[in-house]
């Protein structure tokens, strides 16, 4: 059976079965992990997908990511195949990343206000401070930072924000979607307080992508954009604020906007199109902040990104110290390397009047370091 890839996200059926569950809803047991809570949640969001999210071991996303797990697949390709031999199925891609189509109008007076309410408050620019380590009005005026006191959209009418506005741009400087991050929360009632999410897309989107319910008002980019980091460190963290303050301290940062668990291969590419001398993943030191280390070490270096860990508990190092730190480990490559050449070239006139004992021996070592050297050049 042939099966679009939107009608494969867009059904809840394989969900539950790539998950081997038997139902949709909140307290499901989790398969991936000793759940004796029910700690799995399997619901459709606005775009029409069905997902999951498991908030004990923190695992979550689409089928796509259930497979990953479920069936041991080294990626999204490798899942889908794993999809198509369990489950019968023959599945080929029909859509495009999903991009947001957003009342400009509505958008645009919104960020414009919040910018404006932001820059005339000393209480919301201490607060910026004081919460967010942001202190720096070139940096506010460059990103268009806004701030909502107890803000409300009519599309969320039970609830209301005290926090900041995000204008998410793309990678020409157009707006395309805007994020609000609250510092506070208040609804309704408590329990319209409760389920209340922490940041979310503000409803300005106007397009329904096929075969979802409501518009599509976010979308997976990153935000601040990596360019112009061309020849130079590149911080990449898990949140727009985080890399805003990074920003703030004179790096280039980025982050991307759908959360740390979504990272796929075209924002890695971006990256990669950016071409920094070297990224640097900030991580908080926490299971979750190490986890998201591990996997974008893991993901930047796939495509031959260099690339180390930042603890964002500790002291940022200036952007100065980063340019000295890679410099210096750029020479120390570049001598090692040069030891290598050395090498081969000794090698190489051992193997000449080698014994015929000694000779394939001398040859493993000799395309070892070959390989060594290689290596070097193609990173």
């Amino acid at each position: 059976m042939s099966l679009a890839l939107s009608e494969l996200k867009r059904n809840k059926a394989y969900l539950l079965g790539v998950l081997g569950v038997d139902k949709a809803g909140q307290h499901v047991k989790c398969p991936f992990h000793d759940d004796t809570h029910g700690s799995l949640a399997i619901f459709q969001s606005e775009d029409g997908v069905w997902r999951w999210k498991c908030h004990g071991c923190d695992q979550g996303g689409s089928v796509i990511d259930a497979a990953i797990l479920a069936y041991n697949a080294k990626g999204a390709k490798d899942a889908v195949r794993a999809i198509e031999g369990n489950l019968g199925l023959k599945i080929f891609r029909d859509e495009a990343p999903a991009v947001p189509v957003i009342d400009m109008a509505r958008a645009e007076a919104a960020v414009t206000r919040a910018h404006a309410d932001l820059l005339d408050s000393f209480d919301a620019m201490a607060l910026l401070e004081e919460k967010r380590n942001i202190t720096g009005i070139e940096t506010i005026k460059r990103f268009r930072l806004g701030y909502l006191d107890n803000a409300s959209f009519p599309e969320y009418s039970s609830w209301s924000f005290t926090g900041w506005m995000l204008p998410v741009t793309d990678k020409h400087g157009r707006l395309v979607a805007v994020k609000v991050h609250s510092e506070s929360r208040h609804g309704k009632d408590w329990r319209a307080t409760k389920n209340m999410p922490k940041c979310l897309w503000a409803p300005f989107g106007t397009h329904v992508p096929p075969g979802a319910k409501k518009p599509l008002h976010g979308w997976s980019t990153l935000w601040p954009g990596p360019e112009g980091c061309e020849g130079g460190p590149l911080l990449l963290t898990g949140g727009e604020l985080k890399a805003i303050r990074l920003c703030d301290a004179g790096h280039h940062a980025t982050a991307p906007t759908a959360g740390e668990n979504k990272m796929p291969p075209h924002l890695i590419n971006r990256i990669k199109a950016a071409k920094p001398s070297e990224v640097f993943v900030v991580f908080d030191a926490d299971p979750a902040g190490e986890s998201w280390r591990d996997k974008m070490i893991k993901h930047l270096g796939q495509v031959g990104i260099p690339c180390s860990a930042i603890d964002l508990t500790g002291n940022i190092p200036s952007p100065a110290d980063l340019d000295a730190e890679w410099k210096t480990a750029a020479t120390r490559e570049l001598q090692s390397a040069e030891e290598t050449i050395i090498e081969i070239e000794r090698t190489e006139e051992m193997l000449k009047s080698a014994p015929e004992n000694m000779a394939p021996k001398l040859a493993a070592q000799h395309a070892k370091l070959v390989r060594t050297l290689e290596a070097f050049y193609e990173g």
